[in-house]
């Protein structure tokens, strides 16, 4: 049986993944106050690799 939700989607593991496979980070996790918060951190560099290989 899988864990993915209705929609085959993987959620925060997919987020995960594409963040590592950057070089970034993603958490996940419930919030002190309540509730649940996504942070990732994606490092500029990649980015600026991106776009100078699409041009």
């Amino acid at each position: 049986m899988s864990s993915a939700p209705p929609g085959g989607g993987y959620g925060v593991m997919g987020m995960r993944e594409r963040a590592r496979s950057v070089s970034g980070r993603c958490h996940a996790g419930p919030r002190a106050r309540g509730g649940f918060e996504v942070v990732t951190e994606l490092p500029l560099e990649a980015q600026q690799r991106e776009e100078t290989a699409a041009r």
